[in-house]
């Protein structure tokens, strides 16, 4: 029972550091992508000045930029908190 408890919490601790690992990967590639896209950059400055909430993740920034781009939508319904 102890060694089950203690390789569940190696596993668990390993996970945790590999998803950690690719958060950061995430991030970092985020702002790189945003450091090459001055336009980009310049609304996610803007937003972030104006706006009263916390501020969004550039990565969340850049998904949705992303796949604006991509897809096209004709509509973009926004379903915030305020």
């Amino acid at each position: 029972m102890i060694l089950r408890s203690r390789l569940s919490t190696i596993i668990g601790n390993h996970e945790r550091a590999r998803m950690l690992g690719r958060r950061r990967a995430i991030l970092n590639e985020a702002r790189d992508f945003v450091s090459r896209n001055e336009s980009l950059r310049k609304i996610i400055e803007w937003v972030n000045e104006e706006s009263p909430s916390g501020g969004t993740s550039i990565a969340d920034y850049v998904a949705l930029y992303r796949y604006i781009r991509e897809k096209k939508p004709k509509i973009v319904l926004e379903c915030g908190t305020g």
